[in-house]
């Protein structure tokens, strides 16, 4: 499909003298979408913002309809925030929570450059910090650059193996504790 955004109402100014006015979605055929549906011309800059719009890059491809050829980032952007800055507010509130844990010994919480197996995480430049909660492990990596941000205890590698959970997980486990 080729709708910006689905439930989001855009008011269309005319396109091919063909007035779209108050449209659900797609500006074309809302969210029905067809090849057919796309003008083959037009003023391709009343297109919703064209050339950062999913519509403006699907008209320019050379892949045919529907296959983008999309470049994600950390510029890449919800419309509020880039990935780059959530990374950051992530990190920024990790870096709080797992201190005051470490200065409370309230969990166990370590960091370290190896993992449990004793291997470097990604083959070096990056760090792991663990949390071991009541419902199970949570942790993230961390580049070099960001090591003397965690306060929390270093150890030759992570203490325990990982258990493998997943985002939710790490999700239900912090809403839990």
């Amino acid at each position: 499909m080729h709708y910006q955004n689905p439930g989001k109402k855009y008011n269309i100014k005319k396109f091919n003298n063909k007035d779209m006015g108050l449209i659900n979605g797609c500006m074309y055929c809302e969210g029905k979408c067809t090849k057919e549906c796309i003008p083959k011309e037009g003023p391709k800059d009343v297109v919703l913002g064209y050339k950062t719009s999913i519509v403006g890059q699907m008209l320019d491809s050379d892949n045919g309809f529907g296959q983008v050829k999309q470049v994600i980032d950390e510029n890449t952007s919800d419309g509020y925030h880039t990935f780059k800055e959530l990374y950051e507010f992530r990190k920024a509130y990790n870096v709080a929570l797992f201190n005051e844990w470490a200065m409370q010994n309230k969990y166990d919480v370590h960091k370290s450059w190896k993992h449990n197996d004793g291997e470097e995480c990604f083959g070096g430049g990056w760090f792991i910090v663990v949390a071991v909660l009541p419902g199970g492990q949570i942790s993230n990596h961390y580049e070099a650059k960001d090591w003397d941000l965690f306060k929390t205890p270093e150890v030759e590698k992570a203490k325990y193996p990982f258990d493998g959970h997943t985002g939710e997980d790490v999700i239900k486990r912090l809403i839990n504790i």
